[in-house]
């Protein structure tokens, strides 16, 4: 008589149409019945080895319940479920581009339990091989590890296989920044443009382009000479329609973003300047004004697009004899400006909005070593009347040399 099986040790059995199938249990169902889980195999030596190693991943709790979902739908689920009511429109856009365009086109039909560290290492050399940006590269990781992690929490996955997998290495950008000559012969070409106060705020603030646009009058303290910054435009994809993109108003990403950024005296009377002529444009257009409130605008007082100002800088640039930048440019020239004046790092990176000091520390490294030296040169008084030429050994000296004992000889 054979003996019945313990508690736990599972089955193996062939079926009608010839095929092995392996069973074991895991636990119970929430009406109490057992709940089985099969699997089936050509020969009964892979049926019984699944069972065997099944039944020690449960012994030692890291069985996985089979899952055939593959990446293209976990992604799917992804991004609807936990992404989209988490994040602000533009990551959850940022988010959905890599999905769609990198990882479901590469590994998209791929079951997710099938994955591996070696399949997105390679996914991810061969995106950098191909001219992609480090930047895109490492958000795709960064998005495919998120994804794990969420499959790991929900028990489809034991482990995230992307922890394992490295990072491109990060290329340093090297960033644009108006010299001194640069910057006076903008300033002259800027101030006989009508959106010339527009780029001494960029200049002289060192706002970026979104915060920028967004300001409102509403935002200008002229008793205090500052400005309030706590919101910002960006542009994102529109819903379906006749237009592609739509501007959206939301607040600052961190909590640093909100500041209040002081106005030097030139900028301050600039912007009343520019008030005064927007009240004059109102009058010109009469009822057909529209009063939008924002401090940068069309003639007719809508708000002014990124798209228009970028291109109004470019004609500048090349009005000024200057080579093609990006706009971002003020805004490094501003906090350059700020460290070569001796700004504490600490200030300027409350002024420009940063969430750390260490993001100014890197990004404006190549301006530290000269004031280092700035610095350093104010020490020259510590030591009282003592002159910079000063020598306390006898004139004549210079060709003597010190022995292994310290003598002179």
């Amino acid at each position: 008589m054979a003996k019945k099986r313990a508690n736990g040790e599972g089955s193996v059995f062939r079926s009608k149409d010839g095929y092995w199938n392996a069973q074991i249990t895991i636990g119970r169902k929430k009406d109490g019945r057992l709940h089985y889980v099969r699997k089936r195999f050509k020969t009964m030596q892979d049926a019984l080895a699944w069972k065997n190693k099944s039944i020690h991943e449960l012994q030692q709790k890291r069985f996985l319940l089979p899952n055939d979902i593959t990446l293209e739908k976990w992604l799917q689920l992804w991004l609807e479920t936990y992404i989209k009511p988490s994040v602000r429109p533009k990551t959850w856009e940022n988010y959905e581009y890599i999905c769609r365009c990198h990882l479901v086109p590469e590994l998209g039909k791929e079951k997710i339990q099938k994955l591996t560290s070696f399949h997105f290492q390679k996914m991810l050399s061969d995106k950098r091989n191909s001219g992609l940006s480090t930047r895109t590269v490492d958000l795709i990781r960064v998005v495919t590890r998120s994804a794990f992690a969420q499959a790991v929490n929900e028990g489809i996955l034991l482990t995230n296989v992307v922890d394992k997998v490295r990072r491109p290495n990060q290329t340093k950008k090297e960033i644009r920044v108006l010299s001194t000559d640069e910057l006076q012969r903008f300033v002259q070409s800027a101030m006989s443009d009508r959106l010339g106060t527009a780029f001494a705020l960029l200049l002289g603030t060192g706002l970026r382009l979104g915060e920028l646009l967004a300001l409102r009058w509403d935002d200008v303290d002229f008793s205090q000479n500052l400005i309030r910054i706590r919101r910002s435009a960006i542009r994102l994809k529109a819903p379906e329609g006749r237009r592609k993109t739509r501007v959206v108003i939301q607040a600052p990403k961190s909590k640093s973003g909100k500041r209040d950024i002081p106005l030097f005296d030139v900028l301050a009377n600039l912007l009343k300047e520019w008030k005064r002529v927007q009240v004059e444009e109102s009058l010109t257009y009469g009822h057909e004004y529209i009063n939008s409130g924002y401090v940068v605008t069309h003639r007719n007082g809508t708000m002014m697009d990124q798209s228009n100002l970028t291109r109004a800088f470019h004609v500048l640039l090349n009005k000024a004899s200057l080579p093609k930048t990006n706009i971002h440019a003020l805004r490094h020239t501003y906090a350059t400006q700020l460290l070569e004046k001796n700004v504490h790092p600490k200030v300027a990176q409350e002024l420009l909005g940063h969430s750390s000091i260490t993001v100014i520390m890197n990004t404006y490294s190549h301006v530290l070593p000269e004031i280092k030296k700035l610095s350093v040169k104010k020490l020259n008084g510590m030591f009282g009347t003592l002159s910079p030429d000063y020598c306390p050994f006898p004139r004549g000296m210079d060709n003597l040399t010190i022995s292994k004992r310290g003598q002179l000889r």
